[in-house]
């Protein structure tokens, strides 16, 4: 029963001939194998460039958002200050 399992379900087959006993598979199950194989290698690859361009989109992001930031500090805390100095003159 494990022999003809493993036939009906992994598509072996015995390869004809007298002098060859090893199993092989049939061209369908080969071809399912390589198509799967091929789907992760390709979603491999788009995840690692996916992670890659989100790195360098959040760190155009954190550059731009800390400019804003120390423009926006500075103004809040200087402003203060300038009206300060402009009340009363040298």
């Amino acid at each position: 029963m494990s022999s003809s399992f493993n036939r009906l379900y992994l598509g072996l087959h015995r390869q004809a001939g007298p002098y060859c006993s090893a199993m092989t598979m049939n061209r369908g199950t080969g071809l399912f194998i390589l198509m799967g194989m091929l789907l992760v290698a390709f979603t491999a690859v788009i995840g690692y460039y996916s992670e890659h361009l989100m790195t360098q989109i959040n760190e155009l992001w954190g550059a731009q958002f800390s400019g804003k930031q120390v423009m926006f500090d500075k103004h809040r805390a200087l402003l203060p200050l300038m009206r300060e100095t402009r009340q009363y003159p040298r």
